[in-house]
């Protein structure tokens, strides 16, 4: 590339050399011309004429050649200012090559350290997704066992809570059947001077009511006459603790069958005193029958007229038997 750069200054510093003595040539061929062309016009001189013309030509070379040297001084020193910079600006840039490949080298060196860091930090990454997913999996795995565990807990206060009702019904009964003992048969309970048979605490099934009658009056009783606020809250007393056995309600022998809206007990007795829900008798669907409804905690409304083709639990009623 030097050689190239030098080459080219050479030539344009010969070109410049070449118009430079070209045109005192023609300055030359010039004046000489003049002179000529003067010295036509006088004839009668030819001496004297060549005589100017070579004084002329004498005195205009050493003229150019002066010239020539000072351009060609001056050529030169332009020259040799752009041969040093070029020589320069080589050197940078020679330089600069020779650092190049520890510039590159360096780069790639931060490239594999940039690579290095981007794989730890992949590494790092997918740990902490492994890590979080398996926290999600223990997470939602106790969410599962939490909810089977209480829900184990629900069943098992559930049963408890039925167990404590049959405790207690149990509990309340043992004094029936104790004295039931002496003065009913089995499977019947002495309240006030009567027995009376439960037929949800014996486990027999459903009837209607004309069959639930047609059972009691088959063992010598009749569905249960509650004509007393004492009598209702003592039978209460029995049937609202064992209620989770009952289904639905329980017959009594109360019917308004010959008159509607005229209730009477199994001897067709007139009913007193009544302990309705609110809002019954409503007689809906031709409900001639009544029941004692257990959902209603309160013995006073707990009444309900029914009809009689529905299955229901009873309570039948005789006098106790002599010891």
């Amino acid at each position: 590339m030097l050689r190239k750069v030098r080459a080219n200054a050479l030539r344009l510093i010969r070109q410049c050399w070449l118009k430079m003595e070209a045109k005192e040539v023609g300055r030359l061929d010039t004046s000489y011309d003049k002179l000529v062309c003067n010295e036509a016009a006088d004839e009668d001189c030819p001496g004297v004429n060549q005589g100017k013309q070579k004084v002329s030509m004498s005195m205009l070379r050493p003229t150019s050649i002066l010239y020539h040297q000072k351009v060609l001084v001056i050529a030169l020193a332009v020259l040799a200012s752009v041969l040093l910079a070029v020589d320069i600006g080589l050197g940078v840039y020679y330089a600069q090559l020779s650092n190049a490949p520890r510039t590159v080298q360096d780069i790639k060196n931060e490239i594999g350290k940039m690579k290095s860091s981007y794989r730890a930090q992949i590494q790092q990454r997918d740990k902490a997704k492994q890590q979080l997913q398996a926290m999600g999996n223990q997470k939602r795995m106790k969410n599962w066992e939490h909810e089977h565990l209480t829900k184990r807990i629900k069943d098992y206060q559930l049963r408890a809570d039925l167990a404590e009702t049959e405790v207690i019904g149990l509990e309340a009964h043992l004094p029936l059947l104790k004295e039931g003992c002496r003065h009913c048969q089995p499977g019947w309970h002495y309240i006030r001077s009567s027995c009376f048979f439960f037929s949800f605490l014996s486990d027999t099934p459903v009837k209607p009511w004309g069959e639930a009658r047609n059972y009691c009056q088959h063992n010598g009783a009749t569905l249960v006459v509650v004509d007393s606020r004492e009598k209702q809250l003592e039978l209460n007393e029995v049937i609202y603790p064992s209620r989770s056995r009952v289904r639905l309600g329980i017959w009594i022998g109360l019917d308004d069958m010959e008159e509607e809206g005229i209730w009477r007990w199994p001897d067709r007795t007139r009913l007193v005193e009544g302990f309705w829900n609110d809002g019954e008798p409503n007689n809906l669907n031709q409900e001639n029958c009544v029941e004692i409804n257990v959902i209603r905690e309160n013995p006073f409304k707990s009444w309900n007229d029914c009809r009689c083709t529905q299955p229901r639990n009873w309570i039948c009623e005789k006098l106790p038997t002599l010891s």
